[in-house]
């Protein structure tokens, strides 16, 4: 949007979806979600102390998304789209 361009807004925004799309469907996959709301939590303190290297290390590691991990999610939220399951 700030660039008033409406293609790339909408480019953006597809993308943003599809982004949101997959972590719902591997936080749901997830065994112990404690461990990625602990990512999320460290995050938030590294932030308010002042530590932007410790933040920025954390926060690459929290939007990373092992290839494998990502293809088990998009199998589980296309199967639960197309197939009327998902697991």
């Amino acid at each position: 949007m700030l660039t008033k361009n409406p293609v790339m807004a909408q480019i953006n925004n597809n993308i943003s979806a599809r982004i949101r799309f997959l972590r719902k469907v591997m936080l749901e996959g997830y065994v112990c979600k404690r461990a990625y709301f602990a990512k999320q939590q460290a995050i938030l303190e590294h932030i308010l102390a002042g530590r932007q290297e410790e933040t920025a290390q954390i926060f690459a590691e929290y939007l990373t998304i092992d290839s494998s991990e990502a293809e088990k999610a998009l199998t589980r939220g296309l199967g639960r789209i197309y197939l009327n399951s998902g697991h």
